[in-house]
This record gives C-alpha cells, sequence and structure tokens, in this order.
C-alpha cells in the first residue's frame, strides 16, 4: 500500500473537541504512513536488535541461569553493562524524539499548511534537537525534585515541536507559542496528553498480548513443575516478543504524536485571543 493524495479535513473552520483532533490525526497518519514510520521503524529495529544481541551476550557468558552461581554471573554480567545499556538508550531517546520532524512534516504536508515551503529540514531538525534537548534536561531535572514540575513542562510546552514546524520558527519563538496556547487552552491540551498516553499503550497492550501469553503460560509450566532452570529457556523468547512489540508500536507512537500535535496546534492557534507570541 502507498501514500496518496486525499483531500484533508479544514482544521480552521472552528475549534474541534480532542476525540476529533484525534480522528483528524490518525486519518492524516493513514495517509502519510510510509513517509511518516519509516524513519521510527528503522531505528527501533537497530536499538531492539542491539539490545537484545547484548541480552544473548549475558546469557551466554554466565552459560545460562540454571544454578544460583550462574544466575549471579548473569545478573553481574548484565549489571556490567549497564552503565553502556544507559546511555545507549539516552542517546536512543533522543534521536526517537528527533525523529518525530518527519510524521510532523508529513501533517504539514497533509493539511497543506504550507503549500509553498515546509522549511528547511535540516535547520528545523537542529532547533527541534536544541529544544529536545533543553525541555528534555529540564523535566529531568523538575522529575528529581517531585514529579509535578516534571510533568508540568511536558505538557506545558508539548506544542512546541508543532509550533515549531507549522509556522518554521526558531526553538525560542516556538517555546513561547507552545506555552502561550497552554495558557490558553490548558485543559484540552491535558485532555490530549493523557489520550495520546491511553492510545499509544492500548496500541503497546495488543501487541504484546503475545509476549503475556507466553510468559503467563512458560511460568505457570515453571512452576507447576518445579522447574527453575527452565527461567533460562523462557528469557530469550520472553525478550525477543518484547522487543518486536515495542519494534511495532513505538514507531506508530511517535507517528500518532506528530500528526496530533499539529492538528491540535493548527485549530488551537485559531482560535484563542491574540496574544504577544501570535
Amino acid at each position: 500500500m502507498s501514500e496518496h493524495s486525499t483531500t484533508a479535513p479544514s482544521l480552521t473552520q472552528r475549534e474541534l473537541d480532542v476525540i476529533e483532533i484525534l480522528k483528524m490525526a490518525l486519518l492524516s497518519l493513514k495517509a502519510r504512513w510510509a513517509s511518516s514510520l519509516s524513519v521510527p521503524l528503522v531505528l527501533c529495529l537497530l536499538y531492539y536488535a542491539f539490545a537484545y544481541f547484548q541480552f544473548q551476550e549475558a546469557m551466554e557468558a554466565s552459560g545460562g541461569m540454571d544454578t544460583p552461581s550462574e544466575a549471579e554471573t548473569f545478573a553481574r554480567t548484565l549489571g556490567a553493562g549497564s552503565a553502556r545499556g544507559l546511555l545507549t538508550g539516552v542517546g536512543f531517546s533522543l534521536i526517537l524524539s528527533i525523529s518525530l520532524i518527519f510524521p510532523l512534516r508529513r501533517a504539514v504536508d497533509y493539511f497543506q499548511l504550507r503549500p509553498n515551503s515546509q522549511g528547511n529540514l535540516g535547520l528545523q531538525t537542529l532547533q527541534l534537537t536544541i529544544g529536545s534537548i533543553l525541555l528534555g534536561l529540564a523535566s529531568l531535572a523538575g522529575l528529581a525534585l517531585c514529579l509535578v514540575p516534571g510533568a508540568f513542562l511536558m505538557v506545558a510546552f508539548m506544542m512546541f515541536p508543532a509550533a515549531l514546524v507549522v509556522q518554521d520558527s526558531g526553538f525560542k519563538e516556538s517555546f513561547e507559542r507552545a506555552y502561550r496556547t497552554f495558557s490558553v487552552r490548558k485543559g484540552k491540551i491535558l485532555a490530549l496528553f493523557f489520550l495520546l498516553i491511553l492510545m499509544t499503550s492500548l496500541v503497546y497492550f495488543i501487541v504484546a498480548l503475545p509476549a503475556l501469553v507466553y510468559y503467563g503460560f512458560a511460568l505457570f509450566q515453571m512452576v507447576a513443575q518445579n522447574r527453575p532452570e527452565m527461567l533460562a529457556q523462557i528469557a530469550p523468547t520472553m525478550m525477543l516478543l518484547n522487543y518486536a512489540a515495542a519494534v511495532l508500536s513505538v514507531p506508530f507512537a511517535i507517528g500518532l504524536t506528530g500528526h496530533t500535535l499539529v492538528a491540535g496546534y493548527e485549530n488551537f492557534r485559531h482560535f484563542i485571543p491574540n496574544g504577544p507570541e501570535f
């Protein structure tokens, strides 16, 4: 199935509720799915393949998990690579957040918000990178001090990527416009935030069902037969199924987020009182 041209619904005729915005985003993602999801999908394949092989290395180095000593060796081997894994995970999260630029630009294209020019891809990517790092560090600091400040920053500046791409502005102006939108439409943006979490979590749960069923059945067998050594046989398959679920669900989450942010921001900004940022 390939991408195709469709007549996009209008985002400026009236102010939409969050359910309507999500429906618009799903339509947009359906029409531009290939160019929206391809980069996040490749990134996920590379990262989770690396994570799985790292797990396999720990298993081989320990000789399995059949005895307490082998289990201890496995935990030590896996722990030795935890710093490397943590750095890799942080880098992957940053790169994945930057890959949001592709569904954002595809949504702008679908809704025909900038018919003459979408702006410079390289410049927008650089600004999104800077903004993502700043917002990520501020949110982490807020979460470390107290959960509420970190969560507040994530929601308050949720529209930053969309403001950057829709209006082709710098990251400073995009932060201002995102916060201006939040300050006037707190309820809707908060509802959109939780609705996105609910939708993406539901998709992950659906694709992770095989892993959950397998783990539940295998664990039942292990306990019923009193064979703890079966854990070494269960673990690799369980990890593979978990990573496969992530590879399928994470790109969808990135794509849906990008299209939802563009649809929401474009709609909200046309129906709020004028402010200095607009």
